[in-house]
Parts: structure tokens; C-alpha cells; sequence
């Protein structure tokens, strides 16, 4: 699970080590617990997996279940479109000129699910006007 959190004060966003899961079901919550309490973070923003044509996709209804588990926090829970995000940053690992086999690696290693976080975090915040668009 790739995540990212932002500090809207200083306009920063900063991507977190990926997450890996042997039970998702029983590692989310206390997963989500953990980065709440040491970021001290006052709302959530999740990825919402929609096809093409903005409709339900069959990740979308799996996810129903962990925004369930996720209301169990207490916080508020947002939903932002993740489509094509993965894509997106695919692109951008493959712009930083990344060798083959290095990059590989990194997928490995989930910075894919990072740099995606990162893109759907930034994304809901420019919508609702905390942060500054770069344009």
C-alpha cells in the first residue's frame, strides 16, 4: 500500500515507505494507526479505483471493504479518482533516466504504489484548494 501524507501549512507532501501485507485485513488498521498517530493526521484520502468511464471497477467494490475497516479510525475518509495514477508515475520513475534493471528493482520495492499516493494526495488537496497548483 503506497501512502503520503501533507503538511497543508507548508504546502509539502512527503511519500511514505510502502506498506506490504501478508493479512490485509487484519494489517490496515493498525498499519493506518501507527502513520495517524506519528503524523498526528486529521483526515484520510484514499484512491478510488473508477474505469475509463468514471464507473465501478471490481477493485472499487474490494475496496468497499477496507474503507469500511478504515471508518473504524474515526476519521474523516475522502475519496479521490487513482485512475490512471500508476501509469502516471510509471512515467515519472522512467524520467529519472532509471537503468533497466535498477528500475525493475524499484517497482519492486513499491515506489510505483508511492509516487501514486503521492499523485492522488496532491491531486484531492489542488481540487479542495490546499495547495497552491504549480501552474
Amino acid at each position: 500500500m503506497g501512502s503520503a501524507v501533507a503538511d497543508t501549512k507548508t504546502q509539502v507532501i512527503f511519500m511514505l515507505p510502502t506498506a506490504h501485507f501478508k493479512n490485509i485485513n487484519q494489517e490496515l488498521v493498525p498499519t493506518l494507526r501507527k502513520i495517524i498517530k506519528q503524523w498526528n493526521i486529521e483526515a484520510i484520502v484514499a484512491g478510488q479505483p473508477l474505469s475509463l468511464n468514471l464507473t465501478a471497477t471490481q477493485s472499487s467494490k474490494k475496496q468497499v471493504n477496507y474503507i469500511n475497516q478504515i471508518k473504524k479510525l474515526g476519521l474523516p475518509i475522502y475519496l479521490e479518482n487513482e485512475m490512471l495514477t500508476s501509469k502516471e508515475a510509471e512515467h515519472i520513475l522512467a524520467a529519472q533516466k532509471l537503468k533497466t534493471a535498477s528500475y525493475k528493482k524499484s517497482v519492486q520495492a513499491g515506489d510505483i504504489d508511492k509516487v501514486a499516493a503521492y499523485l492522488i494526495l496532491e491531486s484531492y488537496l489542488q481540487k479542495n484548494g490546499y495547495l497552491r497548483s504549480n501552474s
